[in-house]
């Protein structure tokens, strides 16, 4: 699945720009400016590499699939730690370079975070056998109808247009659950059984 190859290159590039920062800034803190110096020269084009692919991939997820908030406190620890690194290395400043270091190790962490969350198991959940109480139905038609219609294909405010849709079950379960675009996220106010029910029930739409 493409969203799965862009997390995993997304969180390759993270621990690499962590490893490459890790370096720079036990070199500056330690004042051995002439090595700090060949390994900013050194690694000038892969570090501009390594930038590129963790913001293309990051932008790419946030624009293709629901993410959390974990998802934008990394992108915020990334973006502040940037210019910080910046300004840190051209002064030679000690506290801004290890500030920028905690920012790269904190976006690592919500790196992965997310990626813990994105690969639990998701089970689907028969509406029949395993809860007789959960009506996909008549939750689809109270929360979802009004802009995918009852069939599926009102599209309604730019609704995806269920009955071609080609999200597998557990990618609908994560976008009822978070939300995307003008869909707004479920999770709060449905189960994971209910969740789980409607997505079942969503895919009995398709022609």
């Amino acid at each position: 699945m493409l969203f799965k190859a862009a997390l995993h290159l997304h969180l390759t590039s993270v621990i690499l720009f962590l490893l490459l920062y890790i370096v720079k800034t036990y070199l500056l803190v330690s004042n051995k400016d002439e090595q700090l110096q060949k390994i900013r020269k050194t690694t000038r084009i892969p570090e501009m590499i390594i930038s590129t692919l963790f913001l293309v991939t990051g932008v790419y997820m946030a624009f293709n699939y629901p993410l959390n908030v974990m998802f934008w406190i990394k992108m915020v620890f990334v973006f502040a730690s940037i210019p910080l690194a910046v300004i840190a290395y051209k002064r030679n400043n000690k506290a801004l370079a290890v500030v920028s270091l905690l920012m790269i190790i904190a976006a690592y962490g919500c790196a992965e975070m997310i990626k813990k969350q994105n690969a639990k198991p998701i089970t689907a959940v028969a509406t029949t056998s395993v809860d007789t109480d959960i009506n996909a139905h008549e939750i689809y038609t109270s929360n979802c109808a009004n802009c995918h219609g009852e069939q599926g294909n009102l599209m309604l405010a730019g609704a995806t247009n269920l009955q071609t849709s080609t999200l597998t079950q557990p990618e609908m379960v994560m976008q009822i659950t978070n939300g995307k675009g003008a869909m707004p996220a479920f999770g709060e106010q449905l189960n994971d059984a209910q969740i789980n029910a409607v997505a079942e029930y969503i895919v009995t739409l398709r022609k």
